[in-house]
């Protein structure tokens, strides 16, 4: 099959084909286009809520007290396998927040921690 060389008319056809297509599509968004304006009001929408909520620091807290404190009310805390200051003292403070149960993971204890709950509590 040979290839036809463009004439004039068919050029001028195919110019007012492209100013056609273009102009509709400016007025025609693409999927993607309206996928991202929804999704935009989707990010809108989400980070108003989050402005309202946090104003008032007490709905802020809304997840976790709704689902984390009861969780952890009563329950065992323990610190690190290699059991150090901080991981005692973590497990101390949860204990103490919650209701619960303060446990180390290892019998023996540097002389650190001993120090510091001798001297502390």
């Amino acid at each position: 099959s040979s290839t036809r060389p463009l004439s004039a008319k068919s050029w001028g056809s195919f110019t007012n084909l492209l100013e056609q297509a273009t102009s509709l599509s400016q007025t025609m968004p693409s999927d993607a286009m309206q996928a991202m304006a929804k999704y935009r009001i989707a990010v809108e929408n989400i980070a108003n809520t989050i402005v309202e909520r946090t104003a008032d620091p007490l709905e802020g807290a809304f997840i976790e007290e709704s689902f984390a404190y009861k969780r952890l009310k009563g329950a065992c805390f323990v610190g690190h396998v290699k059991t150090d200051l901080d991981s005692v003292a973590g497990a101390i403070g949860a204990a103490n927040l919650f209701d619960g149960l303060a446990c180390r993971s290892e019998d023996n204890l540097n002389g650190e921690i001993t120090h510091v709950l001798n001297e502390v509590a």
